[in-house]
């Protein structure tokens, strides 16, 4: 019954907005899943919509302005610390890294922590979300050695008791995962949901770009989908084609003008990728320090097949992170006329 009531609401918005439906002309199964995204959507923009309130956005954005050991540039190489630690031991589950992010966050929201803890506040909120999120972790000894025993499996599940006690309705807050199925099928991209092999190319820049807004600390506030949202743009703008449309903002519920504010910061941040690729200093601290993103967007699974050259010593390979810096060095990564769609 919820099923039907779904799908007559959505497709009588679709109707009033004027708007094709996303599943026309579609098989079953592309219809089902259609539906199935629509329902996800719907259920994460509910829970945003409560959880995301003024005072949480608040709080959120003054996440660091109380603590009197832990700097911008301290949570940004934990941020990317984290990011490399589970690349490598749950690859392909995105929504751990960011429930972990937002956990770091969160507890630095209302916590003055100790720059000795840090880390192990870090380790912590990771053990925490795989806890959460049905994700395999390490054990302890091995968390305990990943931090080179300047956190004990004591110090450790110790913290990760204090966060569980203080954050625990926090433990299903919606992410950009949650969105960007749908999202992508109104942007006519593809989207590579948790996989074993890899990510299509779309997916891929999409997920950069998130991943530029967890290490930027004056983006903890914004809200997912608006974060998802963003990445959605700039990848339609890596990719040439007109970065917003009137799917878009139905479906994302964001005007133009809102997302793009957003995506020129992520945009502007995801130019560290030529330097990267360079292997040469980057003056820019905030988008420094971030061989997590080099390892992660030249993997095979995000398109990599690594440095591969051709006789002339070209770089053959066209994974991710390669393509985007082909996007900053050729073309300007700027706007293009929005799609009023059809």
């Amino acid at each position: 019954m919820m099923v039907r009531v779904v799908c007559t609401l959505w497709r009588t918005s679709v109707k009033e907005a004027k708007l094709e439906p996303l599943e026309a002309g579609c098989s079953e199964q592309q219809r089902k899943l259609g539906l199935e995204n629509q329902q996800r959507l719907e259920k994460a923009l509910a829970l945003e919509n409560q959880v995301w309130t003024a005072a949480h956005t608040a709080n959120l954005a003054q996440h660091l302005t109380n603590q009197e050991e832990i700097t911008a540039k301290m949570r940004h190489e934990l941020v990317n610390w984290l990011m490399h630690v589970l690349f490598k031991s749950c690859p392909g589950v995105e929504s751990c890294l960011y429930l972990t992010i937002q956990l770091l966050d969160l507890f630095l929201a209302n916590n003055a922590v100790a720059r000795n803890k840090f880390q192990t506040l870090g380790v912590a909120a990771f053990k925490l979300a795989c806890n959460y999120t049905n994700v395999s972790c390490h054990r302890l000894s091995e968390l305990a050695w990943m931090t080179d025993y300047s956190s004990t499996e004591e110090d450790i599940t110790a913290m990760e008791n204090v966060i569980h006690n203080q954050l625990q309705e926090h433990k299903n807050d919606p992410n950009p995962i949650d969105v960007l199925p749908r999202f992508s099928q109104a942007g006519n991209l593809e989207f590579t949901n948790h996989t074993n092999d890899g990510y299509s190319k779309s997916s891929s820049i999409m997920l950069y770009f998130i991943d530029m807004a967890l290490l930027n600390e004056t983006l903890v506030h914004i809200r997912p989908s608006l974060i998802a949202a963003a990445a959605i743009m700039c990848t339609l703008r890596v990719l040439g084609r007109s970065d917003w449309s009137a799917q878009l903002k139905h479906y994302t519920t964001y005007t133009h003008e809102t997302v793009a504010a957003l995506a020129d910061t992520l945009i502007a941040n995801g130019g560290v990728c030529s330097a990267l690729l360079d292997n040469t200093q980057i003056a820019n601290d905030r988008a420094g320090i971030t061989w997590a993103i080099k390892n992660k967007y030249t993997s095979q699974r995000f398109g990599g097949v690594g440095d591969v050259l051709d006789p002339d010593g070209k770089t053959l390979n066209d994974g991710c992170l390669h393509m985007l810096c082909d996007c900053y060095e050729n073309y300007p990564l700027t706007a293009v006329p929005v799609s009023r769609g059809p």
